[in-house]
Parts: C-alpha cells; structure tokens; sequence
C-alpha cells in the first residue's frame, strides 16, 4: 500500500522522559568521574568566569587566548553564573559537571529531536530505540560526558535545521543555521 509518511501513532512523552533522564543520570556521573580534556576544559572554566565576570565586551578585548564565537560564550556565561554562586571548582566531580553540562544537556536535546523526526516514518519504540542510540553512544557520551566537548552543541543545531526543514518552517531552520554558525563555525559546512 506504500510507504507511510507520517506514523499517525500519539508521542508518549513519559516513555521519552524516561529514557532521556536514566540518559541524563549517567552521563552526570561519567561527567564527575573524569577530569575531561585538560586543554578544553580549562578553556571553558576561564572563558566562564571571564564572561560572567567581566561581560562580553571585555571579554573579546582582553589578552586571553578566546577561538571560540560568542554563541557558545552566551551558553558559558550560564556556566559561569553556577559556578560563582555555589563556589565550584573545576577540580570537583560537581564543578566538572557543570562545565560538562551545556553538551550533556544538548544531547538529550539532540535525542528529543531524533525521536521526533523518527515519528514521521516509525512506531514509538524504534522511535524511542533510535533516541536512546545516540544519547547514550558510546562516542557521543565519551565526547560531551568524558571529555567535556561542545560537538554535541553543534550536532544538536544541525538536528534542528533538519527537523525545521523537514517540517517546511525554512525561516526558523535559517535562524537556527546562524545559531548554530555562532556555537561553532564547523557548521557552514552544511551551507550548501
């Protein structure tokens, strides 16, 4: 009868939460376990007190070594708010966890858009199945978990201009494009 187009069948949100907050448990206690990528994480520690500390404009202008755009620093700004109201230092399982948070959280976004995009042709489980694939890959989990890295960040904005695409709303898919051109420039290598 050919192949369906949409799966008329209802998201089960709580079966997703589910999935995603065991997925968000873990990868909490990989991120207070490992010290991440020494280079990377000290990056992201500094840029985070420099940017809630001293703003943006300074931020640019001072002498420190900053290769990264400002949409990632906006997210670390955040970071940098946790980290000075509860005092956390980046040699703590909890200070780990917060630099390491802004990619974990990103995942699990990055899992909530698989699973939708997956509901347009399949059931709930294989949609659910296809979630929990890459929330808790092993290589997407050593990355954002292990490691501290912002490649999830980036993979989670080309997921949304996917999705926006796939659902003809080509305005909001152009805004998510630049936003995520302002995380990490890598991305305008989807421009064409």
């Amino acid at each position: 009868s050919g192949l369906r187009i949409y799966n008329k069948e209802p998201n089960n949100w709580f079966h997703l939460l589910l999935v995603l907050g065991a997925a968000f448990i873990v990868k909490l206690l990989i991120a207070a376990s490992y010290e991440g990528h020494g280079t990377d994480m000290n990056c992201f520690s500094a840029w985070s007190d420099m940017i809630f500390h001293d703003g943006f404009w300074n931020f640019y202008h001072s002498d420190a070594f900053t290769d990264y755009p400002p949409g990632y620093m906006t997210l670390l700004w955040g970071v940098g708010a946790l980290r000075s109201i509860f005092g956390l230092d980046i040699a703590t399982g909890m200070g780990r966890c917060v630099i390491k948070l802004i990619p974990i959280l990103f995942d699990l976004g990055a899992g909530v858009l698989i699973y939708q995009i997956a509901k347009r042709k399949f059931s709930e489980s294989s949609s659910l199945l296809l979630s929990v694939t890459y929330v808790l890959n092993p290589v997407v989990v050593l990355d954002s978990s292990a490691w501290g890295q912002v490649d999830g960040v980036f993979t989670f904005f080309l997921l949304l201009v996917c999705y926006l695409c796939m659902e003809k709303k080509r305005i909001p898919a152009y805004f998510a494009f630049v936003a995520g051109v302002l995380i990490k420039p890598q991305m305008l290598m989807f421009a064409t």
